[in-house]
């Protein structure tokens, strides 16, 4: 992979984006708003890691607040993170969907309406190298901003570990405590924290790798790059929501269905594991590891509601994921290459380089 870091194509490829983004331009308001805004997105992520690096080590007695103090509390542990923490990473996370597939979905159809696809073809660049370095130029822009997502996903993990020790009254008489009759409020080990963490990010930047390479592999199916990246966006919705549709056809048509008897209770309970099992999976592909992590996170042997038959089924949706995303990848890479070969790029083999068929370049 390394040989197409460097590689003119990649090259090309990037500063044709950055030149892109820079014409944007925009309302200078509007910049510093939104600059603002991320900024308060920040802030939250680091006061719930210090609050949370804080509890790991010393005990915090948090189970009533002062009055006096309400208005703050309120404003750190709900109105930041409720308000403004959460619709920055939904908002993100789609963005960054959005602008990853217009980039790399116009990388060719942008060369067939320029007029540069047939000077590029007559370089000789093999197809393989030529969808590798379109796929890698476009990783390589998006991966700083897929990073800070990973950075506000995580201080969004721990927003949500802590929600389970609050209790909020929305009574005339506003009032927020936290629930120490569960347990110790430091029950979240470090090992634990730091493995939830980097699994996050590691579903975060693989999401990265899979979502360049369908708009890749879109970006030979018409000319128009907005055209490309809609079909990639359409066809990546529907190949990672199969688990979950699978599981609602196995609830409805086998757990569903199954006669309740006595004698039939361990087939039943097998059955409502592994839609289960199905569930998670699903729900693991849909928001790249987010409930399952914190699912991860929380766990301890032990500990009430903690079982290793979850922690296993937990892990082994992480496995099916990174197995998921890999064998995607790899297929949408295939068929990239499969139809720059169509429209006239280089085949390359052992034995040296040949041409494509003629008919491909009839078909442009």
């Amino acid at each position: 992979m390394t040989a197409y870091v460097r590689h003119p194509i990649t090259a090309a490829e990037i500063l044709y984006q950055e030149r892109s983004i820079a014409m944007r331009g925009g309302w200078r308001l509007w910049r510093w708003l939104k600059r603002a805004w991320l900024a308060l997105s920040v802030f939250s992520v680091l006061f719930f890691a210090l609050l949370r690096l804080s509890a790991l080590f010393f005990p915090l007695h948090l189970d009533s607040l002062a009055p006096e103090v309400m208005p703050l509390a309120f404003v750190l542990w709900l109105l930041l993170p409720g308000f403004v923490l959460l619709p920055t990473v939904t908002l993100l996370h789609f963005g960054l969907l959005l602008r990853t597939l217009l980039w790399a979905g116009s990388s060719i159809a942008r060369e067939k309406q320029n007029g540069t696809w047939e000077l590029l073809l007559l370089t000789g660049v093999p197809a393989r190298t030529l969808v590798l370095g379109k796929w890698w130029a476009t990783v390589r822009r998006a991966f700083p901003a897929y990073v800070r997502l990973w950075l506000l996903r995580g201080g969004l993990l721990l927003w949500l570990l802590e929600l389970r020790w609050m209790n909020l009254s929305l009574s005339p008489r506003f009032s927020m405590t936290f629930n120490s009759d569960s347990g110790d409020r430091r029950m979240y080990e470090l090992g634990w924290l730091l493995l939830g963490l980097l699994l996050l990010g590691l579903l975060t930047q693989v999401n990265l790798l899979v979502t360049a390479g369908l708009g890749t592999a879109a970006a030979f199916f018409t000319r128009r790059g907005a055209v490309n990246a809609a079909l990639a966006g359409v066809l990546r919705s529907v190949i990672l929501s199969m688990p979950l549709a699978l599981a609602l056809l196995w609830s409805i048509f086998v757990v569903a269905s199954y006669p309740a008897y006595t004698s039939g209770g361990y087939y039943g309970s097998a059955f409502q594991l592994l839609e289960s099992a199905l569930l998670v999976a699903g729900v693991t592909l849909f928001d790249n590891g987010l409930f399952v992590n914190m699912s991860l996170v929380i766990f301890k042997p032990g500990f009430p509601g903690s079982s290793w038959q979850d922690a296993v089924m937990y892990g082994g949706s992480v496995l099916f994921a990174l197995l998921s995303y890999g064998l995607l990848l790899s297929g949408s890479l295939w068929l990239a290459r499969g139809l720059a070969r169509r429209q006239g790029a280089l085949a390359q083999e052992k034995g040296g380089l040949k041409t494509a068929p003629l008919r491909s370049t009839r078909a442009r």
